[in-house]
This record gives structure tokens, C-alpha cells and sequence, in this order.
């Protein structure tokens, strides 16, 4: 009984190692990182079936197997040191060719011990008491050493990249790595330490079943944490296989009955496992065969049955996720080359009669296209195929670039840009599906290149902007800050009391640079929230003694100026975990607003609330003042860069009109919210809310 759950096992674990290969390797067949994690899988798979016919020799001998083997699992370990190299991303390519010279002399060493000398695999035999047994001499020595060579190195290059990456590729890694050591481990305990020690072999066939802790994880990583970028695939692949299992058990039962009723003559369990094995392999290969005589057809014969709406469907994602336009075109062009069999196409994008951009496939050297060649083209209204045309001078050119048909692609009813592919690799005409797949996918190619170009065209003069801010800001804020600094040291009467007319004078200057300096320590955080370069750091503060006391203290001098009274409700004495200097800089923005656009001698209300949020609990901060109110219709443009309203302005023309912007973005990556609400006695109440953050 054990001996068949030890046939089961392995042929279970054998088939899913076979089948995540086959799944890797379709998902990206051109990805060398795919490649190698298929042949990583293959030979893992190999090894489990080499250690069943070790078990059942059906064909060939117990001998035989047990060197397919280790032949199998130095493969298998090659390959993983391979893809220590390349996954995620190629590294240490100085020590690219001593990895491959070690791979060779491992694989010759192996090769040599196992089929030309008699120093590691003597032979293998049948004892009594403990069964199956293989006789082994010193030559397994030298090969265990040389595995735990490659397995150390295999470790040190993960451990290493694990080290310099973050978030889910460090996570990948660490499975990757954490499983194939403890794999390592047990196969070592199994086929190396209880042999030497206990010159015992009968827990070859263990290392099979431990191949299900390398093929677990590994599953798990690609359903929860997406290693290698297949979990869809797999997802879908359970069902495929679930079916394959069940068509095996069907084909057994069915074997089990015909035998019992029927023929009325017992067959041998090693027979039952033989006959499953092969009904599992022809359901295993029917559809790759069958891809594969399809593939070998379409090389002979130059055809392929293309599904349209599939194709148009592909392309619509593809333009739906791809904002570069030599991308666009390029990955266009080849989708469409790849499914129709075109020997070469070109995306021919014109501007003011002259090409700006051409993308082409298959074209032997640079289309020499001439202007007169672009008003032909875009004279065009129709496809155009050129066994249709009259001997005209388009026919020429057409005949000339050895173009067959012309596809123009029209936005709002007027050709810009074309379409052009060459002859079919059949050497047949374009049919009429062909032709009405190009009249739908032009349509939807002419908009998607035209919204990619101006979106490119937006971040070029996004960067520009970005930049010129970037370098007038820098080159501003060093003299600002030298000649602030020199105010204050006046006003401190370092250099002697000013008369009062003089130092009244002196003030309302330094309160200018004061605000100047603001307005650019605004744009130079702006950047940063567009870069995406904003650095949060989180300490535990108390709200309103770190925050709202010490700003209402940084602006007691316009407070007192403007003669506003401060009220203060509910203080909360508790702290939050959240980014000092950066809420800071919130409230500061919302309090200055409101004695900024308030009349003199009103009354500002700041009030702190603790309540129940959707999952934690949250401070809730207002500002309530009497000012000038915002117009609702500059409800959702308050909060824009930039903006300011017109009474705004005529209070206060000073100002870049980013404060807001600046602080609802601080707010959010806090996991809170700004907005505000008009008050029936006029004027404004801003509030934010902060949710309670664990840990600090």
C-alpha cells in the first residue's frame, strides 16, 4: 500500500512541476527569465519521474533511472544558479562566464562520474530488509560538494538581491530563496547525510515529494505576491488541470471495469499506472501538438486563421495602457504583423505635410518616403489596395515602396496619418475580413495616436514648467534668505535703533520677503508632491500643543495686527502619529487664510473633535472664520494649483495660489481629507481629519 501512495505522490508533484513550467513558459515564451524557470520546472519534474521508474522500473533498468536522476537534479541546479543571475533584473554580469564555466564542468563532471565511470553509481540492488538500495563509492563525494558549491552561490545572489530590493520583488525573492534552501536541505538529509551515515538508500524517492515544498511556495508567491507575473494565468490553469486529473482517474476506473466485467482477467497495478500515465500524457500534449503542427503549417503555407474581434480587442487594451507613442505604434504594428502573416507595415505619422514620426517592421533599411510621396497619402480617404488602383502616380509610389495597401487614419473626418502594409507573407490578397478589420481598428488607432500625442506633448511642457520652476526657485531662494536675515538683524537693532518711520518701513519690506519666501518653499514642495519625491516622517505628537498653539504663536504678529481673537474649542491632549512639519504646514496654511481674508477685529474658531472613522479614530480639525466666503462655483478649482479667487485677490495680491493645493495633498497622505463649507453668517469653515495611525 505504501509503495502505491509513494507512486502517487510523486506522479501528483511530478505533473504540477510540468504543468507551472508549461505555464510560465506560455505566459512569455521571448522572456529568457521565463525560459529558465521553465527549464528550472522541467527538470524538477524529470527528477520526480526518473525517482517513480527508479521505484517501477517499467522500461530500462532501476540503474539507469537512478543516473537520470542525478543527471536531472544537476540540471535542475544549473538552471536555478542561472536564474539567481537574471530574476528580477540581470545582475553581476562579471561573474556571468565563472557561473557558465562552473556549469559546464559541473554538468562534465557529472555526465563522467555517472555514464563512463563506475566511482559514484555502482550498481543497484534488492536487500532483503531494506529494499531497493544503491551502491555508491567516493565519486558522490565530489558531487555533493560541487552541488552545495552551487547551491551556496545560488543563495548568496538571492540573499543579496532580496537585500537591494523593496516591497513585492523583495518578497518574491525571499520565497524563492527560503524554499529552494530548505529544499536543498531536506534533499541533503535524504540523499546524502542517512546514506553516508546509515548506508541506507530507501529515502531516494523522498526527494521527490519534497519538491512540492519548492513548487508550493512558489505557487503561493505567483497567486498572493505575482512572481514571474502569472497568477491570472494560473488561476485559470487550476481548472485545466483539475480536468486532466479527473479525465486520469476516469481512464483508470474505466481500465479497473472493463477488466473486472468485461474481460474478466486481472491487470497488474504496475499495468493500471502505465495506462494512466499515458492517457494523462495525450491529454497533457494534445494541445500543444496541436499548436505545434499549426505553427509548422503556417511556416510552410505562410497562413494563419486569425480571430478579428480577438485581434481588435488585444489592441484596444493596448491602447488603452500605453502612453508613448514610438511604443504605441511599434507594439501595434507588431500584434497586426504577427496575427495577419504581413511581410512589413509602417505607421507613417505626418505634421504639416512632413513626417514626424515613422515606425516601421519588416522594411529592409529606411522607407524613403519624399513629400510628393506624403500629399499622396494624405490625399486619401478610403483604403486603398493597390491591386485595385489605375496606373496612376499613387500606383507608382505604391510600386516603388513596394506598399500593398494604404491605410489612412482620420481624425474628425481629415487624414493626418497613415497605415501602410506590405504584401501578405502567403503571397495572397487582402480579403474582405482583412479589409474590414483595418476600416474598424483606423478609426480607433487615428483617436488613440492623437490623445498619446497630445499627452506627450502636455508632459513635455509639464517637464518644461517643472523645470524652469525648479531652477528660478533654487536661484531665488539663497538671496531671499541672505536678505531676510539681514532684515532681521535690522530690525533687532543689531546695528542701532531705526526711527520709528524707518523701522515701519523696514518691516512691511520683510514681511514682503517673508511672504516671498513662503510662496517658493511652496513651489519647491509642489514639485516634490508631483515628482512623487514627498518623504513622510511619522512621530507622535500632540496635535494641539505641537501644532495649533505653535502656529497661532508664529502668526500672533498679523493676529495682533488685525486685531482677530483666537477661540479655541475641545482641545484634545492625546497624540496622533503623523508628520510634524508637514501638518504643521497644513493648519498654517488654513489659519492664514482665514485672518489673511477676515475683517479686522472678527473672531476665528479652531475646534478639535475625536470621532468614530470607517476603521480607526480620527481627529477632525475646523477652522471657522467670518471672511469673504468662496463662490460656489470655485468649489473644485480651490483646491487646484494656482488658483485664486478675485476677491481673494483684491485682499491679498501677493501670493503663488498653492497653499491649498499643497495642503490637501499633505492631508490625503495621511490617509484624511480637507474641504470646506460656507457658513450661514458668511465666511468659511475648513476642515481635515487625520485617522489614527498604529505604531509611530
Amino acid at each position: 500500500m505504501l509503495h502505491y501512495i509513494q507512486l502517487g505522490l510523486i506522479i501528483i508533484i511530478s505533473l504540477v512541476n510540468f504543468l507551472l513550467a508549461l505555464i510560465v513558459l506560455r505566459n512569455n515564451p521571448r522572456n529568457i527569465i521565463n525560459k529558465v524557470f521553465f527549464l528550472i520546472s522541467v527538470f524538477l519534474g524529470l527528477w520526480g519521474f526518473s525517482l517513480l521508474f527508479y521505484q517501477f522500473p517499467l522500461i530500462f533498468s532501476s540503474l539507469a533511472w537512478i543516473k537520470m536522476t542525478y543527471l536531472s537534479a544537476s540540471f535542475y541546479l544549473i538552471f536555478v544558479l542561472a536564474f539567481s543571475f537574471i530574476f528580477p533584473t540581470a545582475i553581476y554580469r562579471q561573474f556571468w562566464r565563472p557561473a557558465a564555466f562552473f556549469s559546464l564542468i559541473f554538468l562534465a563532471v557529472t555526465i563522467w562520474l555517472l555514464f563512463f565511470t563506475k566511482i559514484w553509481i555502482i550498481d543497484v540492488v534488492v536487500d532483503p530488509q531494506k529494499g531497493l538500495q544503491t551502491i555508491w563509492g567516493n565519486g558522490y563525494y565530489l558531487w555533493l560538494l560541487i552541488i552545495w558549491i552551487s547551491i551556496i552561490w545560488t543563495f548568496i545572489n538571492l540573499i543579496i538581491k532580496s537585500r537591494h530590493s523593496s516591497g513585492l520583488r523583495k518578497l518574491q525573492l525571499k520565497f524563492f530563496s527560503y524554499s529552494f534552501v530548505l529544499f536543498s536541505f531536506l534533499v541533503t538529509v535524504s540523499d546524502g547525510i542517512v546514506p553516508i551515515f546509515f548506508n541506507d538508500t530507501r529515502l531516494f524517492y523522498t526527494s521527490a515529494i519534497f519538491s512540492i515544498i519548492f513548487s508550493g511556495v512558489t505557487a503561493y508567491a505567483i497567486l498572493k505576491h505575482r512572481f514571474m507575473d502569472i497568477h491570472l494565468v494560473v488561476a485559470r490553469s487550476i481548472s485545466y488541470f483539475l480536468l486532466l486529473f479527473s479525465f486520469g482517474v476516469f481512464y483508470s476506473l474505466t481500465l479497473f471495469l472493463c477488466a473486472t466485467f468485461i474481460i474478466a482477467e486481472p491487470i497488474a497495478i504496475g499495468t493500471y499506472a502505465l495506462f494512466s500515465l499515458i492517457a494523462l500524457a495525450v491529454a497533457f500534449s494534445f494541445q500543444p501538438l496541436l499548436a505545434f503542427f499549426q505553427r509548422i503549417t503556417d511556416n510552410i503555407f505562410y497562413k494563419q486563421n486569425y480571430n478579428e474581434s480577438r485581434l481588435l480587442y488585444d489592441l484596444a487594451l493596448l491602447m488603452a495602457s500605453t502612453f508613448s507613442l514610438v511604443e504605441l505604434t511599434d507594439k501595434l504594428l507588431e500584434k497586426i504583423m504577427a496575427a495577419i502573416r504581413v511581410s512589413f507595415g509602417a505607421f507613417v505619422l505626418i505634421d504639416n505635410k512632413k513626417i514626424f514620426h515613422l515606425v516601421q517592421r519588416g522594411y529592409a533599411g529606411k522607407m524613403k518616403i519624399s513629400d510628393g510621396d506624403i500629399s499622396r497619402f494624405v490625399k486619401q480617404t478610403q483604403i486603398v489596395l493597390f491591386d485595385e488602383l489605375p496606373e496612376n502616380a499613387l500606383k507608382e509610389t505604391m510600386r516603388r515602396l513596394n506598399i500593398n495597401v494604404i491605410i489612412p487614419l482620420r481624425v474628425k473626418g481629415e487624414t493626418e496619418d497613415v497605415l501602410i502594409f506590405g504584401e501578405k507573407l502567403s503571397g495572397n490578397p487582402y480579403t474582405d475580413k482583412d479589409i474590414s478589420f483595418f476600416q474598424v481598428f483606423a478609426s480607433a488607432a487615428s483617436a488613440a495616436i492623437k490623445n498619446v500625442s497630445n499627452v506627450e506633448q502636455i508632459m513635455r511642457l509639464d517637464e518644461l514648467k517643472s523645470e524652469f520652476v525648479n531652477v528660478v526657485s533654487h536661484q531665488l531662494r539663497t538671496p531671499l534668505s541672505v536678505a531676510r536675515w539681514n532684515f532681521e538683524m535690522i530690525l533687532d537693532n543689531v546695528f542701532g535703533k531705526l526711527p520709528p518711520k524707518v523701522e515701519q518701513i523696514t518691516r512691511d519690506t520683510y514681511l514682503q520677503f517673508v511672504t516671498l519666501n513662503r510662496g517658493l518653499n511652496n513651489l519647491m514642495a509642489v514639485l516634490e508632491i508631483e515628482k512623487n519625491e514627498v518623504l513622510m516622517k511619522y512621530d507622535k505628537i500632540d496635535i494641539d500643543q505641537a501644532i495649533i498653539k505653535e502656529v497661532i504663536s508664529d502668526l500672533a504678529e498679523v493676529i495682533k495686527e488685525k486685531k482677530i481673537t483666537i477661540k479655541q474649542e475641545n482641545p484634545i491632549a492625546r497624540k496622533f502619529s503623523l508628520d510634524q512639519k508637514k501638518i504643521k504646514a497644513v493648519f498654517e496654511i488654513i489659519l492664514d487664510n482665514a485672518i489673511r481674508y477676515s475683517p479686522d477685529g472678527s473672531t476665528i474658531t479652531i475646534s478639535q473633535t475625536l470621532r468614530k472613522g470607517k476603521r480607526k479614530n480620527e481627529i477632525l480639525i475646523s477652522v471657522a472664520d467670518r471672511g469673504i466666503g468662496i463662490l460656489s462655483v470655485n468649489k473644485e478649482a480651490i483646491f487646484t494649483k494656482f488658483f485664486r479667487g478675485e476677491e481673494a485677490k483684491k485682499m491679498s495680491p501677493d501670493g503663488f495660489g498653492l497653499g491649498l493645493f499643497m495642503a490637501k495633498k499633505y492631508v490625503k497622505y495621511h490617509g484624511g481629507d480637507l474641504w470646506f463649507e460656507k457658513n450661514k453668517a458668511g465666511g468659511s469653515t475648513f476642515s481635515f481629519f487625520i485617522p489614527e495611525r498604529t505604531g509611530k
